[in-house]
């Protein structure tokens, strides 16, 4: 082969080579971008869920509560019960949070 050919595919090399590194660096930042998203959006499914659960134990105390006849002195004691066992699942969630 001559030297004039060698050197064209030489540069017919570097220039595929150029093109791969461009594909590669692109490739890499879109990656990187999706990485963040995929944390923004783990993140925002662990919100949800958290607030899922604690509209379901609202619910589920809300429930309790109306099934309670009123005007009772049971009643009085149950509901500062209930109260307290609110307290503590609160405080429970936010330790849990941390």
């Amino acid at each position: 082969m001559s030297q004039e050919i060698l050197v064209e595919q030489l540069q017919a090399l570097e220039k595929k080579l150029h093109k791969l590194v461009i594909k590669c660096n692109t490739y890499q930042k879109e990656n990187e971008r999706l990485v963040e998203e995929n944390i923004q959006l783990q993140e925002t499914v662990k919100k949800q869920k958290e607030e899922l659960d604690t509209f379901h134990n609202q619910e589920n105390f809300s429930s309790i509560v109306a099934s309670i006849a009123t005007g009772t002195e049971d009643t009085v004691e149950l509901k500062k019960k209930l109260d307290e066992y609110i307290d503590e699942v609160d405080k429970c969630i936010a330790l849990l949070g941390k």
